[in-house]
Protein backbone atom coordinates (compact mmCIF):
# COMPACT_ATOMS: atom_id res chain seq x y z
CA UNK A 1 0.00 0.00 0.00
CA UNK A 2 1.02 3.41 -0.80
CA UNK A 3 2.05 5.69 2.43
CA UNK A 4 -0.13 8.32 3.56
CA UNK A 5 -0.15 11.21 6.33
CA UNK A 6 0.65 9.98 9.68
CA UNK A 7 -2.81 9.95 11.01
CA UNK A 8 -3.58 11.18 14.45
CA UNK A 9 -5.47 8.26 16.74
CA UNK A 10 -8.38 9.60 18.79
CA UNK A 11 -10.53 6.74 20.42
CA UNK A 12 -14.27 7.34 19.67
CA UNK A 13 -17.17 6.58 21.78
CA UNK A 14 -19.73 4.46 19.86
CA UNK A 15 -23.10 2.90 19.80
CA UNK A 16 -24.47 -0.01 18.63
CA UNK A 17 -28.19 -0.76 17.34
CA UNK A 18 -30.22 -2.71 15.82
CA UNK A 19 -33.75 -2.21 14.52
CA UNK A 20 -35.45 -1.77 17.68
CA UNK A 21 -38.75 0.07 19.24
CA UNK A 22 -38.41 3.01 21.61
CA UNK A 23 -39.90 2.67 24.51
CA UNK A 24 -42.24 5.23 25.19
CA UNK A 25 -44.07 6.50 28.35
CA UNK A 26 -47.00 8.77 28.13
CA UNK A 27 -46.48 12.13 30.45
CA UNK A 28 -49.58 10.62 32.17
CA UNK A 29 -49.20 13.75 35.28
CA UNK A 30 -48.95 16.49 32.49
CA UNK A 31 -51.15 15.47 29.75
CA UNK A 32 -52.70 17.25 27.75
CA UNK A 33 -49.84 19.34 27.34
CA UNK A 34 -52.09 21.43 25.35
CA UNK A 35 -55.66 21.22 26.50
CA UNK A 36 -58.91 22.60 24.30
CA UNK A 37 -59.51 26.14 24.86
CA UNK A 38 -61.93 27.47 27.03
CA UNK A 39 -65.31 28.33 26.65
CA UNK A 40 -65.34 31.48 24.16
CA UNK A 41 -61.53 30.60 22.77
CA UNK A 42 -61.19 29.97 18.77
CA UNK A 43 -60.09 26.51 20.25
CA UNK A 44 -62.98 25.31 22.69
CA UNK A 45 -64.55 23.12 20.64
CA UNK A 46 -61.91 20.67 18.78
CA UNK A 47 -57.85 20.55 19.06
CA UNK A 48 -55.97 18.53 16.60
CA UNK A 49 -53.14 17.44 14.68
CA UNK A 50 -49.80 18.50 16.23
CA UNK A 51 -46.85 19.55 14.21
CA UNK A 52 -43.85 20.75 16.58
CA UNK A 53 -40.46 21.95 15.45
CA UNK A 54 -37.60 22.75 17.81
CA UNK A 55 -35.30 25.62 16.97
CA UNK A 56 -33.07 27.40 19.17
CA UNK A 57 -33.68 24.69 22.13
CA UNK A 58 -37.72 26.04 22.13
CA UNK A 59 -40.51 23.97 20.76
CA UNK A 60 -43.15 25.45 18.32
CA UNK A 61 -46.53 23.35 18.09
CA UNK A 62 -48.49 24.24 15.77
CA UNK A 63 -52.26 22.75 15.85
CA UNK A 64 -56.02 22.62 14.16
CA UNK A 65 -58.37 24.45 16.18
CA UNK A 66 -61.81 25.37 15.58
CA UNK A 67 -65.03 26.30 17.65
CA UNK A 68 -67.67 24.17 16.03
CA UNK A 69 -65.98 21.28 13.98
CA UNK A 70 -69.21 21.35 12.07
CA UNK A 71 -69.70 24.35 11.31
CA UNK A 72 -66.73 26.41 11.64
CA UNK A 73 -63.28 26.91 9.80
CA UNK A 74 -60.43 25.25 10.67
CA UNK A 75 -57.63 27.19 11.75
CA UNK A 76 -54.17 26.48 12.63
CA UNK A 77 -52.39 28.08 16.44
CA UNK A 78 -49.50 28.05 18.01
CA UNK A 79 -48.06 27.07 21.14
CA UNK A 80 -44.49 27.27 22.43
CA UNK A 81 -42.33 25.70 24.98
CA UNK A 82 -38.84 26.02 26.40
CA UNK A 83 -38.57 22.03 27.51
CA UNK A 84 -41.21 20.10 25.56
CA UNK A 85 -43.70 19.51 28.63
CA UNK A 86 -45.22 23.24 29.36
CA UNK A 87 -46.85 24.80 26.48
CA UNK A 88 -48.25 28.56 26.37
CA UNK A 89 -50.48 29.37 23.25
CA UNK A 90 -49.48 32.20 21.34
CA UNK A 91 -51.38 35.28 22.27
CA UNK A 92 -52.71 36.33 18.49
CA UNK A 93 -53.93 32.85 17.64
CA UNK A 94 -54.86 31.70 15.67
CA UNK A 95 -52.08 32.57 13.28
CA UNK A 96 -53.38 31.18 9.95
CA UNK A 97 -57.10 31.33 8.92
CA UNK A 98 -58.47 30.89 5.66
CA UNK A 99 -58.03 34.30 3.55
CA UNK A 100 -61.49 33.95 1.64
CA UNK A 101 -60.31 33.42 -1.50
CA UNK A 102 -58.21 30.64 -3.53
CA UNK A 103 -57.89 27.12 -2.46
CA UNK A 104 -57.54 27.91 1.11
CA UNK A 105 -60.48 29.79 1.02
CA UNK A 106 -62.82 28.27 3.54
CA UNK A 107 -60.06 26.47 5.50
CA UNK A 108 -56.61 25.99 6.45
CA UNK A 109 -55.65 22.25 7.54
CA UNK A 110 -52.01 21.08 9.33
CA UNK A 111 -49.06 23.03 9.76
CA UNK A 112 -46.07 22.34 9.74
CA UNK A 113 -43.50 24.90 10.59
CA UNK A 114 -39.89 24.65 8.60
CA UNK A 115 -36.77 27.05 9.70
CA UNK A 116 -33.95 27.66 7.18
CA UNK A 117 -31.48 30.29 6.21
CA UNK A 118 -33.70 32.72 8.78
CA UNK A 119 -36.87 32.79 7.10
CA UNK A 120 -40.01 30.60 8.84
CA UNK A 121 -42.00 28.78 6.13
CA UNK A 122 -45.14 27.14 7.40
CA UNK A 123 -46.76 24.40 4.87
CA UNK A 124 -50.18 23.66 5.13
CA UNK A 125 -52.86 21.94 3.05
CA UNK A 126 -56.49 24.17 2.49
CA UNK A 127 -60.04 23.37 0.61
CA UNK A 128 -62.03 26.17 -0.69
CA UNK A 129 -65.66 24.78 -0.12
CA UNK A 130 -66.88 22.83 2.84
CA UNK A 131 -67.16 19.94 5.02
CA UNK A 132 -64.33 20.46 7.48
CA UNK A 133 -61.72 18.04 6.48
CA UNK A 134 -58.19 17.79 5.34
CA UNK A 135 -57.03 20.43 2.25
CA UNK A 136 -56.65 19.36 -1.88
CA UNK A 137 -54.15 21.69 -2.23
CA UNK A 138 -51.01 21.91 0.08
CA UNK A 139 -49.01 25.06 -0.05
CA UNK A 140 -46.59 27.35 2.28
CA UNK A 141 -46.60 30.75 3.97
CA UNK A 142 -43.39 32.43 5.20
CA UNK A 143 -42.97 34.97 8.32
CA UNK A 144 -39.89 36.48 9.88
CA UNK A 145 -41.14 34.90 13.18
CA UNK A 146 -43.33 31.77 13.67
CA UNK A 147 -46.03 34.11 15.38
CA UNK A 148 -46.41 35.94 11.82
CA UNK A 149 -48.25 38.07 10.18
CA UNK A 150 -47.62 35.41 7.59
CA UNK A 151 -47.62 36.19 3.82
CA UNK A 152 -49.54 34.03 1.88
CA UNK A 153 -49.93 32.74 -1.84
CA UNK A 154 -52.23 30.76 -3.79
CA UNK A 155 -49.37 28.83 -5.14
CA UNK A 156 -49.98 25.42 -5.17
CA UNK A 157 -47.26 23.12 -4.28
CA UNK A 158 -48.76 19.62 -4.25
CA UNK A 159 -52.05 18.45 -5.65
CA UNK A 160 -54.40 15.64 -5.09
CA UNK A 161 -54.12 13.02 -7.85
CA UNK A 162 -56.76 12.08 -10.74
CA UNK A 163 -60.02 10.32 -9.81
CA UNK A 164 -58.97 7.19 -8.93
CA UNK A 165 -55.72 7.36 -7.64
CA UNK A 166 -55.08 6.89 -4.53
CA UNK A 167 -54.70 10.58 -2.87
CA UNK A 168 -57.42 11.34 -5.21
CA UNK A 169 -59.63 13.27 -2.08
CA UNK A 170 -57.46 14.82 0.23
CA UNK A 171 -53.58 15.02 0.82
CA UNK A 172 -52.22 16.41 4.03
CA UNK A 173 -48.23 17.50 5.78
CA UNK A 174 -46.65 15.24 7.49
CA UNK A 175 -42.97 16.44 7.50
CA UNK A 176 -40.51 18.55 5.80
CA UNK A 177 -36.90 17.09 5.26
CA UNK A 178 -33.65 19.30 4.07
CA UNK A 179 -30.95 16.84 2.82
CA UNK A 180 -28.04 18.14 1.03
CA UNK A 181 -29.69 17.39 -2.49
CA UNK A 182 -33.11 18.38 -1.88
CA UNK A 183 -36.32 18.98 0.53
CA UNK A 184 -38.30 15.78 1.04
CA UNK A 185 -42.18 16.19 1.63
CA UNK A 186 -43.81 13.30 3.95
CA UNK A 187 -47.83 13.19 3.27
CA UNK A 188 -50.73 11.92 3.76
CA UNK A 189 -53.47 11.27 1.46
CA UNK A 190 -56.29 9.19 0.55
CA UNK A 191 -59.44 8.54 -1.60
CA UNK A 192 -61.97 9.50 1.12
CA UNK A 193 -62.81 11.09 4.34
CA UNK A 194 -63.09 9.20 6.32
CA UNK A 195 -61.95 5.74 5.61
CA UNK A 196 -60.49 5.16 1.58
CA UNK A 197 -57.30 3.59 3.15
CA UNK A 198 -55.12 6.41 3.84
CA UNK A 199 -51.49 6.18 3.27
CA UNK A 200 -48.07 8.12 3.05
CA UNK A 201 -46.70 9.72 -0.12
CA UNK A 202 -43.46 11.47 -0.58
CA UNK A 203 -42.53 14.58 -2.83
CA UNK A 204 -39.24 16.09 -3.21
CA UNK A 205 -38.56 19.19 -4.18
CA UNK A 206 -34.97 20.64 -6.01
CA UNK A 207 -35.28 24.38 -5.90
CA UNK A 208 -35.83 25.16 -2.29
CA UNK A 209 -39.71 24.02 -2.26
CA UNK A 210 -40.53 26.14 -5.19
CA UNK A 211 -41.56 22.99 -7.33
CA UNK A 212 -42.94 19.31 -5.71
CA UNK A 213 -42.72 16.28 -7.85
CA UNK A 214 -44.58 13.27 -6.38
CA UNK A 215 -42.78 10.02 -5.99
CA UNK A 216 -43.35 7.64 -8.49
CA UNK A 217 -41.97 4.09 -9.36
CA UNK A 218 -42.42 4.01 -13.09
CA UNK A 219 -43.08 -0.15 -12.60
CA UNK A 220 -46.82 0.74 -11.44
CA UNK A 221 -48.67 2.08 -14.51
CA UNK A 222 -52.24 1.39 -13.30
CA UNK A 223 -54.52 3.03 -10.81
CA UNK A 224 -54.47 3.61 -8.42
CA UNK A 225 -50.42 3.84 -8.48
CA UNK A 226 -50.60 5.86 -12.09
CA UNK A 227 -49.72 8.88 -11.27
CA UNK A 228 -47.46 8.54 -8.32
CA UNK A 229 -46.72 5.78 -5.22
CA UNK A 230 -47.67 5.60 -1.42
CA UNK A 231 -43.62 5.08 0.35
CA UNK A 232 -45.99 3.72 3.37
CA UNK A 233 -49.31 1.73 2.28
CA UNK A 234 -52.29 0.66 4.36
CA UNK A 235 -50.95 -2.83 5.98
CA UNK A 236 -52.30 -6.28 4.63
CA UNK A 237 -56.07 -7.71 5.80
CA UNK A 238 -55.81 -8.60 9.68
CA UNK A 239 -52.77 -5.61 10.28
CA UNK A 240 -53.03 -2.84 12.88
CA UNK A 241 -52.95 -0.66 9.69
CA UNK A 242 -55.49 -1.95 7.66
CA UNK A 243 -57.85 0.49 7.46
CA UNK A 244 -55.33 3.64 7.21
CA UNK A 245 -52.37 5.55 8.26
CA UNK A 246 -53.59 8.75 9.72
CA UNK A 247 -50.62 10.97 9.81
CA UNK A 248 -47.08 10.90 10.09
CA UNK A 249 -43.62 12.46 11.07
CA UNK A 250 -40.01 11.44 10.18
CA UNK A 251 -36.79 12.02 11.22
CA UNK A 252 -33.29 11.56 9.11
CA UNK A 253 -30.78 10.02 11.78
CA UNK A 254 -27.30 8.97 11.03
CA UNK A 255 -27.68 5.48 10.85
CA UNK A 256 -31.20 5.39 9.48
CA UNK A 257 -34.62 7.05 8.72
CA UNK A 258 -36.99 6.67 11.34
CA UNK A 259 -41.37 7.21 10.93
CA UNK A 260 -43.75 7.28 12.93
CA UNK A 261 -47.31 7.16 12.32
CA UNK A 262 -50.80 6.34 13.43
CA UNK A 263 -52.37 3.14 12.16
CA UNK A 264 -55.83 2.07 12.61
CA UNK A 265 -57.54 -1.12 11.93
CA UNK A 266 -60.76 -0.15 12.39
CA UNK A 267 -61.49 -0.51 16.40
CA UNK A 268 -58.15 1.82 17.21
CA UNK A 269 -55.66 4.03 16.16
CA UNK A 270 -52.08 3.70 17.56
CA UNK A 271 -48.76 5.02 16.79
CA UNK A 272 -46.55 2.37 14.87
CA UNK A 273 -42.84 3.18 13.67
CA UNK A 274 -40.91 2.27 10.45
CA UNK A 275 -37.13 2.29 9.41
CA UNK A 276 -35.23 3.10 5.81
CA UNK A 277 -31.63 3.33 4.83
CA UNK A 278 -32.99 5.93 2.58
CA UNK A 279 -36.10 7.15 3.02
CA UNK A 280 -37.92 5.57 0.45
CA UNK A 281 -38.13 1.90 1.30
CA UNK A 282 -39.44 1.35 4.93
CA UNK A 283 -40.26 -1.34 6.16
CA UNK A 284 -42.69 -1.60 9.40
CA UNK A 285 -41.65 -2.69 12.31
CA UNK A 286 -42.84 -6.36 13.42
CA UNK A 287 -43.20 -5.43 17.34
CA UNK A 288 -45.89 -2.46 15.96
CA UNK A 289 -47.12 -0.63 17.86
CA UNK A 290 -44.80 1.44 20.05
CA UNK A 291 -47.75 3.25 21.68
CA UNK A 292 -51.28 2.21 21.83
CA UNK A 293 -54.21 3.77 23.15
CA UNK A 294 -54.15 1.50 26.30
CA UNK A 295 -50.86 2.94 27.81
CA UNK A 296 -52.35 6.40 28.09
CA UNK A 297 -54.89 7.31 30.38
CA UNK A 298 -56.75 9.50 28.66
CA UNK A 299 -56.88 7.74 25.37
CA UNK A 300 -59.71 5.64 24.42
CA UNK A 301 -59.34 3.84 21.42
CA UNK A 302 -57.33 7.00 19.30
CA UNK A 303 -54.10 8.23 19.19
CA UNK A 304 -53.12 9.92 16.07
CA UNK A 305 -51.37 12.18 13.88
CA UNK A 306 -47.96 11.59 15.55
CA UNK A 307 -45.29 14.58 15.35
CA UNK A 308 -41.42 13.56 16.51
CA UNK A 309 -38.85 15.67 17.81
CA UNK A 310 -35.01 14.49 19.49
CA UNK A 311 -34.16 16.54 22.13
CA UNK A 312 -31.16 16.24 24.27
CA UNK A 313 -31.16 12.69 23.25
CA UNK A 314 -34.67 11.93 24.24
CA UNK A 315 -37.89 11.13 21.84
CA UNK A 316 -40.40 13.82 22.19
CA UNK A 317 -43.60 12.21 21.05
CA UNK A 318 -46.66 14.31 20.34
CA UNK A 319 -50.23 13.28 19.41
CA UNK A 320 -54.11 13.68 19.54
CA UNK A 321 -56.54 11.87 21.08
CA UNK A 322 -59.38 12.15 18.47
CA UNK A 323 -60.38 15.76 16.78
CA UNK A 324 -63.17 16.04 20.26
CA UNK A 325 -61.29 14.50 23.09
CA UNK A 326 -58.53 15.72 25.05
CA UNK A 327 -56.03 17.70 23.35
CA UNK A 328 -52.88 16.86 22.37
CA UNK A 329 -50.67 14.07 24.06
CA UNK A 330 -46.89 13.92 24.89
CA UNK A 331 -44.78 10.77 25.59
CA UNK A 332 -41.35 10.50 25.74
CA UNK A 333 -38.17 7.68 25.07
CA UNK A 334 -34.72 7.38 25.35
CA UNK A 335 -33.33 7.10 21.83
CA UNK A 336 -32.42 4.12 21.11
CA UNK A 337 -28.42 3.51 21.32
CA UNK A 338 -28.47 -0.14 22.63
CA UNK A 339 -30.01 -4.04 21.68
CA UNK A 340 -33.63 -4.96 22.43
CA UNK A 341 -33.90 -8.05 23.89
CA UNK A 342 -37.74 -8.36 23.00
CA UNK A 343 -36.18 -8.44 19.05
CA UNK A 344 -33.58 -10.95 18.39
CA UNK A 345 -33.64 -13.01 15.83
CA UNK A 346 -31.04 -15.44 14.17
CA UNK A 347 -29.26 -14.83 10.61
CA UNK A 348 -28.38 -17.64 8.16
CA UNK A 349 -25.18 -16.42 7.88
CA UNK A 350 -22.14 -14.00 9.04
CA UNK A 351 -22.01 -11.09 7.05
CA UNK A 352 -20.62 -7.52 6.74
CA UNK A 353 -21.83 -4.47 4.95
CA UNK A 354 -20.86 -1.83 2.87
CA UNK A 355 -20.77 1.10 5.28
CA UNK A 356 -23.79 4.22 4.23
CA UNK A 357 -23.17 6.53 3.33
CA UNK A 358 -19.91 6.29 1.24
CA UNK A 359 -18.31 8.62 0.88
CA UNK A 360 -18.93 9.99 3.88
CA UNK A 361 -18.18 13.46 6.02
CA UNK A 362 -17.51 12.94 9.08
CA UNK A 363 -20.22 10.69 10.00
CA UNK A 364 -20.81 6.93 8.97
CA UNK A 365 -22.28 3.72 9.74
CA UNK A 366 -21.38 -0.06 9.46
CA UNK A 367 -23.97 -2.51 9.62
CA UNK A 368 -23.18 -6.49 10.04
CA UNK A 369 -24.71 -9.89 11.16
CA UNK A 370 -24.00 -12.86 13.62
CA UNK A 371 -25.56 -16.26 13.32
CA UNK A 372 -23.89 -17.41 16.49
CA UNK A 373 -22.60 -15.87 19.76
CA UNK A 374 -19.80 -14.82 18.56
CA UNK A 375 -16.44 -12.68 20.21
CA UNK A 376 -16.38 -9.92 17.85
CA UNK A 377 -13.84 -7.31 16.75
CA UNK A 378 -14.36 -4.88 14.14
CA UNK A 379 -11.68 -2.01 13.52
CA UNK A 380 -10.23 1.07 11.39
CA UNK A 381 -7.76 0.44 9.75
CA UNK A 382 -5.30 3.43 7.51
CA UNK A 383 -3.97 2.91 3.98
CA UNK A 384 -0.52 1.47 5.39
CA UNK A 385 -2.37 -1.07 7.48
CA UNK A 386 -2.52 0.72 10.93
CA UNK A 387 -5.56 0.36 13.37
CA UNK A 388 -6.45 3.52 14.18
CA UNK A 389 -9.60 2.80 16.19
CA UNK A 390 -11.48 -0.38 17.64
CA UNK A 391 -15.46 0.02 17.18
CA UNK A 392 -16.07 -3.07 18.59
CA UNK A 393 -14.17 -5.64 20.96
CA UNK A 394 -16.66 -7.96 23.21
CA UNK A 395 -18.95 -11.09 22.96
CA UNK A 396 -21.95 -10.68 21.06
CA UNK A 397 -25.62 -12.87 20.48
CA UNK A 398 -26.73 -13.48 16.92
CA UNK A 399 -28.51 -10.68 15.00
CA UNK A 400 -27.97 -7.48 13.09
CA UNK A 401 -26.07 -5.42 14.53
CA UNK A 402 -25.48 -1.27 13.18
CA UNK A 403 -22.09 0.91 14.51
CA UNK A 404 -21.12 4.90 13.94
CA UNK A 405 -18.40 6.01 13.24
CA UNK A 406 -17.15 10.03 13.75
CA UNK A 407 -14.05 10.58 11.75
CA UNK A 408 -13.62 13.89 12.71
CA UNK A 409 -10.37 14.83 13.78
CA UNK A 410 -9.24 12.46 11.31
CA UNK A 411 -7.69 12.56 7.80
CA UNK A 412 -9.09 12.80 4.42
CA UNK A 413 -8.76 9.51 2.27
CA UNK A 414 -8.99 5.53 2.36
CA UNK A 415 -9.90 3.64 5.41
CA UNK A 416 -10.08 -0.05 5.47
CA UNK A 417 -12.76 -1.64 8.34
CA UNK A 418 -12.36 -5.21 9.39
CA UNK A 419 -14.40 -7.54 11.22
CA UNK A 420 -13.38 -10.84 12.91
CA UNK A 421 -15.30 -13.64 14.80
CA UNK A 422 -14.45 -16.80 15.50
CA UNK A 423 -13.61 -18.32 11.92
CA UNK A 424 -15.60 -15.14 9.95
CA UNK A 425 -13.07 -12.37 8.34
CA UNK A 426 -14.05 -9.50 6.36
CA UNK A 427 -12.85 -6.60 5.00
CA UNK A 428 -14.47 -3.55 3.19
CA UNK A 429 -13.12 -0.05 1.78
CA UNK A 430 -15.01 3.31 2.67
CA UNK A 431 -13.52 7.09 2.05
CA UNK A 432 -14.00 9.68 4.38
CA UNK A 433 -13.87 13.69 2.13
CA UNK A 434 -14.00 16.61 4.40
Amino acid sequence: MKNCLQILVIVLISSVCIMAQPNFTPYSSGNPVLPKGNSGDWDENALWAPSVTVVNDTFYLTYNGTTNFQMVPIAIGLATSADGFTFIRCASNPILTADGSGFDSYNVVGGQLFYENGTWYMYYSGRSLPPNQPGNVISRTTAESPRGPWTTSDDTLLTVGSTGEWDSEFVGVGSIISTDKELMMYYWGGSAWPGGGHQIGLATSGDGGLTWTKYNDPATTNPPYAESDPVLPVGAAGSIDDNGILGCSVLKRTIQWEMFYAGGDGDSTSICYATSSDGIIWNKHPLNPVLSPSKDPLAYDLLEVPSIVLFNDRYFLYYDYGVFANGIGLATADTITSINPQFTYRPATFALYQNYPNPFNPLTAIGYQLSALSDVDLSIYNLIGQKVVTLVNKRQPPGRYQVEWDASGFASGVYYYKIESGNFVQTHKMVYLK
